[in-house]
């Protein structure tokens, strides 16, 4: 350090370096040479209270300098008990942290003034968890329930399943020094059903048996309704021909069935609960020999459900999972003149069977083979199907996971760009080697607007099948399976096991994938032949027949979430009958959470928009929240502070609290705080009410009808239709969408970005009645990093308005909340009837007298009663 110093100042005087700025330097030198300074070692000992030395899997340490609050050191996977810290420099206190996972469990103290020092940290011995779950009844075990504990963090610390008697394996974790620290146990029955307890913290160093009473029956004995729609609002009747439903469990084994009744109704109960597949099948009883699955949905089912809805031929309406009915094949491995007869057979079986294919290219070595790139080639330049889609499989078959993040971009992109000057296309799907990959994979392929990627299921559990910009889809079923790699041959799959998946797997994924290679089709001496194997081709062959046979369409990869408007196997006529719901023809943006200090900037550009525009928005306000801001008491003032302005503010009650948690007499003391203030704030009494998180009850409804609020907005998810419209007390206008959704380029719809938001508004008019449209502050504000910024996004903002101008041209109205009734039964009403809904708003007239009034009216036969 010495030297170097010395020569820099050298250097620098050669320079003619000015001797301020060398006295300065000079000041500098000492705090670089202190830097060498005496260090020293603890030799730490971890124990446990009896005195025994602790396990040191898994163990961190954190070592903490003098006052520090940043550690000095951290040394994770501790392999040796006792463990020497080094390098540690004389002369400082140092606090070591002993942590197992991410949980503090101990800690000492300790002045290092000599060179090698000892120090013993006592920590409490593990706690043994012993689960014992059971229904509401207390007595009933809940058996196969699948139990996962966690820390606060997310750091999974035991997972197993639960025994013929409710009984879990103990499990065993470390006792917290700190208070602030938990864990969370989970208690699943499905993959969509789970009963979580928490904060649980462990008491005395034992085993413990704790008793879990969820609140599950045992068996749901109340009559649940399904209702079968083949039109988002006409029920299938007996013309639609002999319907049923089925109800299976995720392994797809049927577990109830019933037929549906002319009135496209269907009535199931005593089933356990769970995660089920609901299918609607023609010829239910296979009387005619025309036994035909025509949908399905995945539906949870707890106990407190009463009503189902599925629709035939609107599979959009059935929930955000999407369901293609579609299979896809997959051929790993293609490369040059390696079993190149074989894989031209393969290949060949799928064109004789007008059925896609997709095939994963291995870079380097491929190319150079004209028989085999030739023959690819020319079926991968033709127009519609079947498609053969070349997809990238790396370039050399190197693990991806073992690689560094430039090193798979490398991978990725050179065999993208091979891909694309031998067939002229870009390919979209990615097959990782060995069905590997990690984070850095997910990164490389965004960077590289790769939309698909495709491994396997066993490797890792895909997310839910959504709309996305990166889609995960996995083989589900493969035709061989490997015993020892390089030992023994492949082992043939019998091709009905194969088919048993993929059924399986179209209810529970959205979609299957098959997974193939060239040597499962190759005779097989000793050594892998270039000679096809015929019995295995046949199989095959069978197989896609059968696939085929069943009404499933063959896809390329490329292609599953394209297919989702096809997924209907046997799709109903569409209803010509009248709708029965009141349209009103207009959408209503509801602004969430407006308050002093969070975002306040981003929204009060988001209400100057709506101003400028003169169209309606309604903004929730939380009562804690607001009131102390000037700039924003203001603004809202102006424009709230009169009814036929076009902000309306809504009660989002006293805090942003679940308010299902308390009675009515709470929920209602909240609700009249925060109408008090915004009243007192603005000048006028705000009449929609939107619960916190969506979520309302009975008692809930009874605070709002104490009030006097007329409305409530929550979600159509918690909240279902139908909606009455006429006569309600509240008026239910639920939540359709967020704008998000409606700004996102959908690739299920066709058109500009503005072109698909209308085509969802209009759905969900046609089925609810109305559209609501919720606005979050932080998607319209600046992100850094993590952390949302109080400045507006312009870009964003700019999307909004251009879809309101978009909006107002098409003819779509922009209203608040509380005006939506008025304007749907506009549609059907007399124009003069619409007074009587600004009468009930102002008070003017009550509740009672505007049902009286509307029933008046359809008695006379003044109006329609649809």
């Amino acid at each position: 350090m010495k030297i170097i110093t010395t020569l820099l100042i050298k250097k620098m005087l050669s320079r003619n370096v000015s001797a301020v700025i060398l006295i300065e330097l000079i000041f500098l030198i000492p705090v670089l040479v202190y830097a060498d300074q005496a260090t020293g070692s603890v030799v730490l000992s971890v124990k446990y209270q009896n005195g025994d030395l602790a396990s040191t899997n898994p163990m961190t340490l954190e070592v903490y300098q003098d006052s520090g609050q940043i550690p000095y050191q951290s040394i994770e996977n501790v392999d040796t008990n006792p463990y020497t810290i080094s390098t540690l420099p004389l002369g400082h206190s140092y606090k070591i942290k002993v942590l197992e996972n991410s949980m503090h469990v101990g800690y000492g103290i300790i002045k290092l003034d000599t060179v090698k020092q000892n120090l013993d940290v006592t920590i409490p011995n593990n706690v043994g968890l012993s689960f014992h779950v059971y229904y509401n009844d207390g007595k009933t075990p809940i058996v196969g329930a699948t139990v996962s504990l966690k820390s606060y963090d997310g750091i999974e610390w035991g997972h197993s399943i639960s025994d013929n008697n409710g009984q879990v394996p103990t499990m065993w974790v470390a006792t917290s020094a700190n208070y602030s620290e938990y864990y969370s146990a989970s208690f699943s029955v499905g993959p969509h059903v789970h009963y979580i307890v928490t904060p649980l913290i462990p008491g005395s160093p034992s085993s413990q048996k704790v008793d879990i009473v969820t609140n599950w029956p045992p068996l749901v004995e109340n009559l649940i309704t399904f209702q079968v729609y083949k039109s988002p609002t006409t029920l299938v009747d007996s013309s639609d021909g002999n319907l049923g439903i089925e109800l299976r469990d995720i392994q797809n084994n049927k577990v109830l069935g019933s037929p549906i009744n002319q009135r496209g109704e269907a009535y199931l109960s005593n089933m356990k609960v769970g995660d089920y597949f609901l299918f609607v099948v023609n010829d239910p009883s296979d009387i005619t020999g025309g036994y035909k699955e025509i949908i399905s949905e995945k539906i949870s089912i707890v106990g407190s459900e009463h009503n189902f809805k599925i629709f035939i031929n609107n599979p959009e309406l059935n929930g955000p999972e999407i369901n293609c009915g579609c299979v896809a094949f997959r051929l790993d491995d293609v490369q040059d003149f390696y079993l190149n007869s074989v894989q031209k057979e393969i290949i060949k079986q799928f064109q004789d069977r007008n059925a896609s294919l997709t095939l994963g290219i291995i870079g380097q070595p491929f190319g150079k083979d004209q028989q085999l790139v030739g023959y690819i080639k020319s079926l991968v330049g033709r127009q519609g199907y079947p498609v053969t889609e070349p997809a990238i499989h790396s370039w050399d078959h190197q693990d991806m996971t073992k690689l560094g993040k430039d090193a798979q971009f490398k991978e990725v992109n050179d065999t993208a760009t091979k891909i694309k000057q031998i067939f002229g296309i870009k390919p979209q799907t990615f097959i990782p080697p060995l069905n590997h990959f990690n984070n850095d994979t997910l990164d490389v392929l965004r960077a590289l607007d790769i939309t698909h990627i495709s491994y396997h299921v066993h490797t890792s559990e895909p997310p839910p099948f959504t709309k996305s910009t990166l889609y995960h889809f996995p083989a589900t079923s493969s035709t061989s399976s490997i015993e020892l790699q390089g030992v023994t041959p492949w082992r043939d799959v019998d091709g009905n096991k194969i088919f048993e998946e993929i059924k399986q797997a179209i209810p529970y994924y959205g979609y299957a994938v098959v997974n193939m290679h060239p040597y499962e089709f190759s005779n097989y001496t000793g050594l892998y032949t270039d000679y096809p194997n015929a019995t295995q081709i046949q199989q095959l062959d069978l197989l896609i027949d059968k696939v085929k046979a069943a009404g499933y369409r063959i896809v390329p990869i490329e292609d599953i979430d394209k297919t989702v408007q096809s997924s209907v196997q046997n799709p109903l006529p569409k209803s010509t009958v009248n709708q029965t719901v009141s349209n009103c023809n207009c959408i209503a943006f509801r602004l969430d959470f407006v308050s002093d200090r969070y975002l306040n900037n981003v929204d009060l550009a988001i209400i100057k928009l709506f101003k400028d525009k003169d169209v309606g928005l309604t903004a929730g306000i939380v009562g804690r929240e607001i009131g102390q801001n000037a700039k924003v008491v203001l603004a809202l003032k102006e424009r709230a502070g009169n009814n036929n302005l076009p902000l309306k503010l809504a009660n989002r009650g006293w805090d942003n609290l679940d308010h299902t948690q308390y009675d009515q007499e709470i929920q209602s003391a909240s609700i009249k705080k925060t109408e008090d203030k915004i009243a007192g704030m603005v000048g006028t009494k705000p009449l929609i009410f939107i619960p916190p998180f969506n979520k309302f009850d009975n008692s809930t409804i009874a605070a709002l009808q104490e009030n006097d609020i007329r409305y409530i907005s929550s979600s159509v998810a918690l909240d279902p239709g139908p909606y009455n419209l006429q006569d309600a007390v509240p008026f239910h206008i639920p939540q359709t969408a967020m704008v998000t959704d409606l700004l996102f380029d959908d690739p299920f719809y066709k058109g500009t970005i503005n072109d698909k938001a209308l085509a969802k508004i209009k759905i969900s008019n046609n089925h609810n009645g109305f559209s609501v449209a919720t606005i979050r502050a932080q998607d319209f504000a600046v992100k850094d990093g993590d952390v949302y910024k109080n400045q507006v996004d312009t870009q964003s903002l700019q999307s909004l308005e251009s879809l309101i101008d978009f909006l107002k041209s098409s003819g779509i109205k922009i209203v608040t909340i509380d005006k939506i009734p008025a304007e749907a039964n506009s549609q059907k009403f007399p124009s003069w009837v619409k007074n009587m809904y600004s009468y009930y708003e102002s008070g003017a007239i009550s509740p009672d007298e505007m049902r009286n009034a509307i029933d008046y009216l359809i008695t006379q036969n003044i109006v329609r009663n649809n």
